[in-house]
């Protein structure tokens, strides 16, 4: 049975839950919902200090003087890739877009169609576009993946964006052997090993006096510490405006249900608002926020005061850098992507340093985003972390224990599954 969880649970519970299976059934949450009140036109709000703050320089990829400079370059080549991907086409087997490399990769099986080639021509023209004969489509890789899956035998599998084969992952040591897939494999494929299940993160809650991580304000941020009832905590993802209007706030499914009140970390006297709309099967939830919301999101360490503004949303590729950013482990911005779903769904990355920490108990729902000059661009929300580390900052709960990998749904998706549209806000 293939095992994912989210990223939360109480400190008393953390070591009881490690994992929970993929949901069955994928309908969302019935309507009708209550009776909102009218739309309240907010009143004037203090406003929070502008400073972005210094982007740690752990694990830069060499060549580049700051990670800001790194994000514009994946940003230029990303560009060329949404284009490729715009012109669609039989045969596509995957992207890589490296900013290490200065080039973007195009596999594919066969010849490419002409608008594809038509955009590989355009996309050359301001860097280099490189175009490789796969063995596979992406399609008959996906296939191939959930029938890994659907065996039982492997804790995860995905298709390599070269279109080369499968990647199987299994929790046992090489010793122990390579499962056999009944009724044998139908493509290439190569085994990782040590590779537990994806796991849930939730933590318990502290509390503080002024705003920060922690303990955030109105008008809210991404990225902010909030609790459920029982004490469990979670992340805030992006600030929205709902479809209905109302302010609201992406963030994991796991971590709250319809008529949930959510609150700050101080308890039930400061509520800020209460989970609207969710998609468990896809880890994805709408907060509908009492007072307002800002396009803005914590970055730097766990108890950090200073954030970013978001520019706009993006679409992840294979081997590109992002930066997570929870409320227990904090920012961490050395994390590339190994793999990204159909309709950028589901992504998956890990951090380059072998043992070091992507995301913790409690970092569910917070924001994915690159930093560029003076803005930040989303890119996902946190789902769930997989391969246990204990190198993690001790943050608000005093724990090092967290995850060498992160699972995360893409914002895109989001956005347009609940009909939301993302907050911005000017940056300098």
């Amino acid at each position: 049975m293939r095992m994912r969880a989210p990223l939360a649970l109480t400190v008393a519970a953390a070591l009881a839950i490690v994992a929970g299976a993929t949901p069955a059934a994928a309908a969302d949450d019935p309507d009708p919902r209550p009776q909102r009140p009218p739309i309240a036109t907010p009143g004037p709000v203090p406003d929070k200090p502008p400073a972005a703050g210094a982007v740690s320089k752990e694990d830069l990829p060499a060549g580049f003087a700051s990670w800001e400079a790194m994000f514009d370059e994946q940003n230029r080549l990303n560009d060329i890739a949404d284009r490729i991907i715009a012109a669609g086409g039989a045969g596509y087997a995957g992207l890589i877009v490296d900013p290490t490399l200065h080039d973007v990769r195009l596999y594919w099986k066969g010849a490419l169609p002409d608008a594809v080639a038509r955009a590989v021509d355009t996309g050359r023209a301001t860097a280099p576009v490189r175009v490789y004969q796969a063995d596979y489509t992406d399609e008959e890789l996906r296939a191939e993946a959930a029938r890994w899956i659907a065996s039982g035998l492997v804790s995860d599998a995905y298709p390599e964006a070269d279109g080369s084969g499968v990647t199987v992952e299994v929790a046992g040591p090489a010793s122990a052997g390579a499962p056999q897939l009944p009724g044998g494999a139908r493509t290439t494929y190569s085994m990782k090993y040590g590779e537990g299940p994806v796991v849930p993160l939730e933590g318990e809650s502290a509390t503080a006096s002024t705003f920060y991580r922690q303990q955030d304000t109105s008008p809210y941020w991404g990225g902010a510490q909030f609790r459920r009832p029982g004490g469990w905590v979670c992340t805030t993802g992006f600030a929205v405006t709902d479809n209905e209007g109302y302010p609201g706030m992406l963030t994991a499914g796991h971590c709250g249900t319809p008529g949930e009140q959510i609150t700050t970390s101080s308890g039930p006297q400061n509520p800020i608002g209460q989970v609207w709309w969710d998609w468990d099967y896809q880890d994805i939830a709408l907060i509908w926020i009492y007072s307002d919301v800002q396009g803005r999101v914590y970055t730097g360490p766990w108890n950090s005061s200073y954030g970013r503004s978001i520019n706009s949303a993006k679409t992840n590729y294979v081997g590109n850098y992002v930066c997570v950013n929870g409320a227990t482990s904090g920012e961490h911005c050395a994390v590339k992507v190994y793999y990204v779903s159909p309709s950028d769904v589901t992504v998956k990355a890990e951090r380059t340093k072998n043992g070091a920490c992507a995301v913790a108990h409690g970092d569910s729902g917070g924001p994915v985003i690159s930093q560029s000059t003076g803005a930040a661009f989303g890119y996902g929300i946190i789902s769930a972390g997989q391969s246990s580390v204990d190198t993690c900052e001790a943050g608000p709960f005093g724990a090092n224990d967290g995850y060498h990998k992160v699972h995360f749904k893409g914002l895109k998706f989001a956005l347009n599954h609940f009909g939301a549209t993302l907050r911005t806000y000017p940056y300098y």
